[in-house]
């Protein structure tokens, strides 16, 4: 079961994220034929542990895929350690968007915020004129 509380392992870096815990099984072990896999693909090897690919992933992967992390998601679980504990919990895609949403306005109010402290300090030269603060 994914609503289950799982814990890091320290087989993780920035290519993937292994977590241990929960009850899960596989009605079939083997590997799958490689294919595409977006960042946050949830894998579970025959180990029957949760493999999270990271922004480092390689582009195919050859274990089942249960579910794909959201882009939120995708930050948090990038700043756990190894022996954290993780719990995960499934969404619907309307509520995945809207985190998408919320999570923009936030790092563009960010950018922005950034932006005039640089004006501020005489240094706008840094900035891109393609910046969303010229707008």
């Amino acid at each position: 079961a994914l609503s289950a509380t799982f814990e890091m392992t320290p087989q993780s870096d920035y290519i993937g994220v292994r977590l241990v815990g929960g009850d899960l099984s596989l009605a079939v072990r083997d590997e799958i034929l490689s294919r595409g896999v977006p960042v946050g693909a949830v894998e579970v090897p025959p180990s029957g542990e949760l493999i999270m690919l990271m922004r480092g992933r390689l582009v195919t992967a050859g274990y089942p895929v249960v579910a794909v992390l959201t882009r939120g998601s995708i930050d948090r679980l990038a700043q756990a350690r190894p022996g954290d504990q993780v719990s995960l919990h499934l969404i619907d895609r309307e509520t995945a968007m809207r985190e998408i949403q919320t999570l923009e306005g936030s790092h563009l109010e960010t950018s922005v915020r950034v932006a005039s402290a640089f004006r501020a300090r005489g240094l706008e030269r840094l900035l891109d004129a393609r910046h969303a603060s010229y707008v």
